[in-house]
């Protein structure tokens, strides 16, 4: 049985289902991930033999297949020469072995290299939250006045962290503020002092203005925040960037994290976040652990950017139908956000280095 968060799921009717897919000479399904949250993953035998170079992932046409044929969202399909088989049990599919061949070809080798040399069962383990003192771990949290901002700044406290937000203008909230301009480097040295980590949200965000305002803050607020990190000793650093920063004109589906190009990335806001992806990963050092988090179009209370303008522009009448109007735009809900910020602290040393989507 695959323990995935929608329930249990059997593997054997989806199997017989998918045995009829074109392409395919032999299937199993295996979950990946913890236990309450496994992902369903497919791993094809296909018609004809795989050379020695090919990849374990699937070519796009016939993972699409499988796709169109399974009766339940599919994280990613493999393919293999052979599925492995358990002797003692009637030659059946061994799928401890096969689940776990899975989640080696999923699992990027940066992160499996980290694992390895940590400390055993570490990896099982959620990240003390305490800071160089003994105490409650400090953080940083910019740009907290805008949505997304605020609700890490008050998930962060709820959990027990010490939080400091660095914003322009106060926003009368509950936590510690530095009022400061992320653009100007003494404005951040000061908030940044005396802090343990940083969850890096401020920018300048809009699909409209100089390129010159955008390099300002995204660009150079990203080098201040790190330049000041260094400095002050902080040892964890978040910055929370945008998959437009790997999009360059055509839809990204089913693709992870792919680099950061300011070259190609489309628009001021997208080539200065970009750019501020890449300053912010190259940071990353034994003594400031650096990992980026690609959220996309979060929504949720409070939200007057996305959700907010939709409404008021069909209410007026004024909202444009592109296309078929059927077009699948990947949304984030602020919760989820907010908790895939605190879990990049968490686990910064071991997701360091990298960008997630």
């Amino acid at each position: 049985m695959l323990a995935t968060a929608q329930g249990a799921l059997t593997p054997y009717p989806l199997e017989n289902d998918l045995s009829a897919v074109s392409g395919v000479q032999d299937v199993a399904v295996v979950g990946v991930g913890p236990v309450g949250t496994q992902q369903v993953v497919v791993v094809v035998v296909p018609q004809g033999r795989l050379s020695r170079g090919d990849s374990a992932i699937a070519e796009p046409d016939l993972a699409a297949r499988v796709r169109d044929a399974a009766s339940v969202p599919v994280a990613a399909v493999l393919v293999k020469d052979w599925l492995p088989v358990d002797i003692r049990h009637a030659s059946k599919v061994d799928r401890t072995a096969l689940a776990a061949w899975a989640s080696d070809q999923l699992q990027p080798a940066g992160i499996r290299e980290r694992v390895a040399r940590a400390p055993r069962n570490s990896a099982a383990r959620p990240a003390p939250r305490v800071g160089r003192r003994g105490q409650a771990m400090k953080v940083l949290v910019t740009g907290a006045s805008g949505m997304l901002g605020g609700a890490v700044a008050d998930l962060l406290a709820e959990r027990g962290d010490d939080v400091t937000v660095m914003q322009r203008r106060t926003a009368g909230g509950r936590h510690r503020e530095r009022l400061g301009d992320i653009g100007d480097a003494d404005d951040v040295d000061r908030a940044v002092a005396d802090h343990d980590a940083i969850i890096h949200l401020a920018a300048k965000v809009n699909v409209t203005g100089r390129w010159s305002d955008y390099a300002r803050t995204n660009i150079g607020g990203t080098h201040n925040i790190v330049s000041a990190a260094q400095r002050h000793g902080v040892h964890r650093l978040v910055q929370v960037s945008s998959p437009s920063v790997a999009h360059s004109g055509r839809s990204i589906s089913g693709d992870g994290a792919n680099p950061a190009d300011p070259r190609s990335a489309r628009g001021n806001y997208a080539r200065s976040k970009a750019a501020a992806e890449l300053l912010a990963l190259h940071a990353n050092s034994d003594e400031l652990a650096v990992t980026t988090v690609r959220p996309h179009l979060v929504w949720g209370p409070g939200d007057t950017q996305l959700v907010g303008r939709i409404v008021a522009r069909a209410k007026s009448g004024r909202l444009p139908l592109i296309g078929s109007g059927a077009a699948l735009v990947d949304t984030t809900y602020v919760d989820n956000a907010a908790s895939a910020m605190a879990a990049a602290l968490d686990r910064a040393e071991f997701a360091a280095g990298r960008a997630w989507s």
